[in-house]
């Protein structure tokens, strides 16, 4: 994973994303209309776009658009879930009580949790996620209609690597 010196870097953006070319996962950190490249393979892509709330276009595909959601780490929570689960089903058989007060523990730091996690952009076409993008609450949440076109439309991003891959 390529990380700037955040000194020389005003505002940069990660983002998560899966090559067109080779499938692999990468981690990119970058700045609008800076080059950046597939750490396997080595495919360069022109910098991103710049996106707004107003027009939510994904910046890497240029094609689909951007929807927010919580920016949680979604196997922690599972796991998480999965410990309190047991916890509750251990204590509800010792004292019914105990239960519940645990129950109303885990709401409370549940609550918590979700009121500080920021927000990541994620477009529906390409999956990529982007953190760093500013007013991300400003964007729509995910919309199944929305999600269902994009998902059922054939790819975008063959269409993006052979017109916007930068030529060597």
């Amino acid at each position: 994973m390529h990380t700037p010196d955040m000194e020389k870097v005003s505002n940069p953006i990660e983002m998560v994303w899966l090559c067109p070319k080779c499938d692999e996962r990468n981690e990119t950190y970058t700045l609008i209309r800076t080059p950046f490249s597939c750490s396997s393979c080595g495919t360069t892509w022109k910098g991103l776009m710049e996106t707004s709330p107003q027009e939510p276009i994904c910046p890497f595909c240029r094609k689909s658009k951007l929807y927010k959601q919580k920016d949680i780490n979604e196997k922690m929570m599972i796991g998480l879930t999965g410990i309190v689960f047991l916890f509750l089903l251990y204590m509800s058989f010792r004292s019914p009580i105990w239960s519940l007060i645990g129950l109303l523990i885990l709401l409370i730091i549940d609550f918590i949790l979700y009121r500080s996690m920021p927000y990541v952009l994620i477009c529906y076409g390409c999956r990529t996620h982007f953190r760093g993008i500013e007013q991300t609450e400003a964007y729509p949440v995910f919309d199944l209609l929305t999600y269902d076109i994009w998902k059922n439309r054939p790819s975008t991003l063959s269409e993006h690597s052979n017109t916007d891959k930068e030529q060597t």
